[in-house]
């Protein structure tokens, strides 16, 4: 298929301009007749077909501040979108593919916005609206009911268990087609140790590289689209080998347990198809890196309490990574001092808010040395790497969690970094195997994100010697969850925080950095109510 415009797409000029029409008998021409230009460009759409949206202003001067429009199609995937920046008016073309079924979104709430779709249909800001092409047409009808009679099988992927070693050049990287062609509802990236302290422990992959090689640094890195999952693990560049896919060292829970291993075995997971209602979803949307005060956002979702299930997706707009979809982190690893390397999008959330902090430089050197889509030196051999400081991004959150209520449940307990072996702690599920899922959450209980909780995460992607550095590292196996906080190992400077966002995030907007914090574990023996 043809790729999808770019964000706010610039329609390309006719060849040859239609004159105007006039509304009597057109007179004989004069000698050098004047054509009109058409209000329109024609723009050339391959096998695809022609659309027009005008968009409009009651104020005369574009929408406001982050109001996007959005097109994906029945599979979730973003055909074209883009904003109205000026004006009172403005045509806007797409392409795209006949007798198909397409959503126009529009997720913030702009009174000032409005829309008219090929002068079929018309609105305002928000709206989710579903259309068919059909030949020049659209048309805007409900979606049918589901049937009953005969359910659809939930499709789903498992690639079983494989091995997979940082330091192996290409070979570090690996794409897996799982090809359900549908934006998956659920996928799980597990890393099993094989060896060393934590043998058997599972793991979680990242959807972002918070590491690179000039520092001991590690885990799995992921991304997925509707056909496919890629992996990076860590590899040597131009600077030192020191990355492993395990890693959990030099600066974490007191060197309790610490372990670097080269190679581990891997398992992907995916489902699609379930078709979870979610209590909130804020449809995709552009967010950039490098923006300052731009590079931080606070929607609300106005649940009225800490939603159980939240994710958080950014999704490469350009690059070798186009479409594919890398799930945002908990906490971030890295800073903008030492020339650092680094990308992602953190979040965190209340009974209200999320936040969202992309790179954006503070004080450190190199002002594009963080950007939203980052996988690149340092891992997977450079195969399909990837720095874009550009990215939509989606939050989707439900009340009560899709695996129903955890078979296990730590409750919240207090737990403070930089307090050496203390700063490591264990807790005993108790479900006599492995658990099918496993969620580890932060809250912070104080300063500028009181209240507001992040996730835990799946390896260290830093030590204690290039910055500031945070979150919680977690790990499990069929008696126990393992976590480490961050604590001073060989470095004199004790800047790694169990809350960490600051310098080099978000325009330095509700930063923090705080050594206490109180963190909760859930574990799921199964999960048969996902879909």
């Amino acid at each position: 298929p043809t790729p999808a415009p770019s964000g706010v797409p610039t329609p390309a000029p006719s060849g040859v301009p239609t004159p105007a029409p006039s509304g009597k008998p057109t007179p004989a021409p004069s000698p050098v007749p004047t054509i009109s230009p058409s209000p329109v460009p024609t723009e050339v759409c391959g096998t695809q077909t022609q659309y027009d949206i005008e968009l409009t202003s009651t104020q005369g001067d574009g929408w406001e501040s982050g109001t996007t429009w959005v097109i994906t199609d029945d599979a979730d995937n973003v055909e074209d979108s883009g904003t109205m920046d000026d004006g009172v008016r403005e045509d806007i073309i797409v392409c795209l593919d006949d007798e198909s079924t397409y959503t126009f979104t529009i997720a913030q709430t702009d009174s000032t916005a409005g829309w008219s779709f090929n002068d079929n249909v018309n609105g305002g800001a928000p709206t989710t609206t579903q259309f068919r092409t059909s030949g020049s047409n659209v048309v805007f009808a409900p979606t049918p009911a589901p049937t009953t009679d005969s359910p659809t099988p939930t499709p789903s992927f498992d690639s079983g268990w494989f091995t997979m070693d940082a330091q192996a050049g290409t070979d570090s990287f690996v794409e897996l087609d799982h090809s359900i062609n549908k934006l998956p509802d659920d996928i799980q990236i597990l890393v099993n140790a094989t060896d060393g302290n934590n043998a058997g422990f599972l793991f979680h992959g990242m959807g972002a590289a918070m590491g690179e090689d000039r520092r001991k640094y590690g885990g799995l890195v992921y991304g997925f689209s509707r056909n496919a999952v890629r992996l990076w693990a860590p590899t040597q560049d131009d600077q030192l080998a020191l990355g492993r896919i395990v890693n959990i060292v030099d600066g974490w829970g007191g060197e309790t347990n610490t372990q670097q291993s080269l190679s581990a075995s891997v398992r992907v997971k995916v489902t699609a198809g379930c078709s979870i209602a979610y209590d909130y979803d804020s449809g995709w949307f552009n967010m950039s890196s490098q923006a300052g005060a731009a590079s931080f956002q606070q929607l609300q979702h106005n649940l009225g309490a800490i939603p159980e299930y939240m994710r958080v997706l950014t999704r490469a707009v350009d690059g070798d990574n186009r479409g594919f979809m890398f799930p945002a982190v908990g906490m971030a690893q890295s800073d903008d001092d030492l020339g650092n390397f680094y990308g992602g999008l953190v979040f965190g959330y209340n009974e209200s808010t999320v936040r969202l902090w992309a790179p954006d430089l503070n004080d450190g050197t190199g002002a594009s040395a963080g950007t939203l889509i980052h996988v690149a030196n340092g891992w997977g051999g450079k195969v399909n790497a990837q720095s874009s400081d550009d990215a939509l991004v989606r939050i989707q959150a439900l009340t009560t969690h899709p695996c129903g209520a955890a078979d296990f449940d730590s409750d919240w307990v207090t737990l403070s970094s930089q307090l050496g072996a203390s700063s490591y702690t264990s807790q005993n599920h108790g479900l006599g195997a492995i658990p099918d899922r496993v969620q580890v959450l932060l809250r912070a209980v104080d300063d500028a994100n009181a209240g507001f909780v992040f996730h835990g995460m799946g390896a260290a992607q830093t030590d204690d010697t290039n910055g500031n550095y945070g979150g919680i590292i977690f790990g499990y196996d069929d008696t126990e969850v393992r976590i480490w906080a961050p604590d001073r190992n060989d470095d004199k400077y004790t800047t790694g925080f169990i809350v960490n966002i600051i310098d080099g995030w978000g325009g330095e907007l509700y930063t923090q950095e705080s050594n206490t914090a109180e963190y909760r574990v859930y574990a799921w023996s199964d999960c048969p109510s996902l879909c």
